[in-house]
């Protein structure tokens, strides 16, 4: 069973994917969702999840630029986990590659 809270980012992960909710058993079950669309779409990289506490649910797909130009599955990925979650906002965020190494080593 994945538990997305507990897992540690995934090395050398080209999209990273932050979950914001108000209980921690939602963000298990939405990491949950993000991780079976990411398998379903065959994604060739895994999915690094991070989980956030807040009041609104808000999922976030980080991408650097050149993987967000190269690969067209990040849109699948995110049109997929807003139809598996119509009560939270996905939003795709592109950052350039220096940003995205500093996400990654947070």
């Amino acid at each position: 069973m994945i538990q997305p809270c507990l897992i540690e980012p995934v090395p050398n992960s080209r999209i990273h994917c932050t979950i914001r909710a108000a209980r921690e058993s939602l963000i298990r079950e939405i990491g949950k969702i993000a991780q079976y669309c990411a398998i379903d779409l065959k994604m060739k990289t895994p999915l690094s999840i991070k989980a956030d506490m807040g009041e609104a649910t808000h999922i976030t797909l980080s991408v650097d630029v050149e993987s967000a130009l190269s690969q067209q599955v990040i849109w699948r990925l995110a049109s997929r986990v807003a139809s598996f979650c119509p009560h939270a906002r996905v939003s795709t965020q592109i950052l350039s590659l220096e940003q995205f190494q500093n996400l990654s080593d947070a």
